[in-house]
């Protein structure tokens, strides 16, 4: 039943992931600007190449369910123009239909971000 839901609902590993991803990254963030710290480089470093790997990861993985072909022009625009490579590759594949797909992009990303905070505030709450 979960399986036939995944694949009625589009859910792959590399979404699974992702929203796994940030769901850490916001609770942290939360944690971080709750408690007065700041933020280090290293961890802005670690977030962006963990967010370009699971947006090439997807991208990937969305190619091969399509059968088409993963060029190397492709995987170079993911890593350095990801914030315009992805919406034109929906647009390419999907037409009309990307709008969807960036929808639940933005549901997930907001929607882990508001339980994100909530974990943080909690973890900060519980450790006074």
């Amino acid at each position: 039943m979960l399986k036939k839901l995944g694949k009625t609902l589009n859910i792959t590993p590399p979404l699974v992931f992702m929203t796994f991803f940030y769901l850490v990254t916001s609770a942290s963030l939360a944690f971080y600007i709750i408690s007065g710290r700041a933020i280090s480089s290293a961890s802005d470093g670690i977030y962006y190449v963990c967010l370009v790997w699971l947006l090439g990861w997807w991208l990937k993985e969305d190619y091969l369910k399509r059968e088409e072909k993963w060029g190397s022009t492709m995987a170079v625009g993911v890593y350095i123009w990801w914030p315009l490579v992805i919406p034109l590759y929906l647009f390419k594949t999907r037409g009309v239909k990307a709008f969807v797909s960036i929808l639940k992009f933005l549901v997930i990303y907001v929607g882990s971000f508001i339980v994100g905070v909530i974990i943080g505030i909690l973890v900060l709450l519980l450790s006074q």
